[in-house]
């Protein structure tokens, strides 16, 4: 019986080759695994970029397009408010606001509202839906003339009698019974704040409040403005001068810039522009 041959095990040589081959897939993997996460990081600072893009646009155009509804189509000019900027537009856009019926909230002044006061009389019933602390528009058409404010307290006739709304602000003309009413409004003002290069943000300020941020990256608002004027290719201008060219205003041309922000490599850095139109609702006359 031969004897048993001595079990060999690995020499010094086959496990270095070993090791080293090990530490190459490792790496290998390791390299692997750092691409696509940073590739994974900068495409979601893509789509971080896209969807800030998107809802302001869609935010901006969905008010536009509802600028003057339930408002005076005569009398003082109130649907816009814009100011053109190098460093960024601005646009106050401005709505009425609607019953549950779909109605307007307006309610007409059964009464003379004198210069320097604060106490009007409206029709009975109609002071349903305003509410202490809302925005307001109160406007007589026979003067073409107007003011804003917000009111202050609401009380209801009863008995076939007027309503009352008393305002924050008097009035500044006196208002006559029959041409002048007070309008529920929906303000919302769209502006760039750029005090810090690295976020600038896109504000909105709803009822003449506080700014707040709507979305952080916006380094570039503006707006242009289609008339109804030398069509079919019409006249667009950076900003209407006066009333009059307002009510020409058939469309509102927007385009925004949107920047990635934080700590982000110079190759993972998103810019994208895009730009939209939307037709107002109540503005040619």
């Amino acid at each position: 019986m031969r004897p048993r041959e001595p079990e060999r095990g690995f020499s010094v040589i086959e496990l270095m080759v070993s090791l080293a081959v090990a530490g190459v897939a490792l790496a290998s993997v390791a390299t692997f695994f750092s691409q696509q996460t940073r590739r994974q990081q900068g495409q979601s600072y893509r789509v971080e970029v896209q969807q800030a893009l998107r809802t302001s646009l869609d935010t901006i155009t969905r008010d536009i397009r509802l600028a003057g509804a339930c408002l005076p189509g005569s009398g003082q000019f109130v649907s816009f408010q814009a100011t053109d900027d190098p460093n960024g537009d601005s646009l106050t856009i401005r709505s009425g606001v609607a019953k549950d019926d779909f109605s307007c909230l307006v309610a007409p002044l059964t009464a003379q509202l004198n210069s320097g006061t604060r106490t009007a009389q409206v029709t009975n019933g109609t002071s349903s839906g305003f509410t202490s602390g809302m925005y307001v528009y109160l406007c007589d058409t026979a003067n073409v003339n107007g003011q804003y404010s917000y009111i202050t307290s609401v009380t209801p006739g009863g008995g076939g009698g007027a309503d009352t709304i008393v305002l924050q602000d008097s009035a500044n003309i006196n208002y006559f019974a029959n041409n002048a009413a007070i309008h529920a409004v929906d303000e919302r003002r769209y502006s760039l704040d750029r005090s810090d290069p690295t976020r600038p943000m896109l504000m909105l300020t709803v009822n003449g409040g506080t700014p707040e941020a709507f979305a952080v990256g916006m380094n570039s608002l503006q707006f242009r403005y289609r008339l109804n004027q030398n069509c079919p290719a019409c006249t667009i201008v950076t900003l209407p001068p006066d009333a009059a060219t307002w009510f020409l205003v058939n469309e509102v041309l927007v385009t925004a810039t949107v920047q990635s922000v934080g700590a982000v490599r110079p190759q993972d850095n998103v810019m994208l522009t895009q730009s939209t139109r939307a037709k107002p609702r109540n503005l040619l006359q």
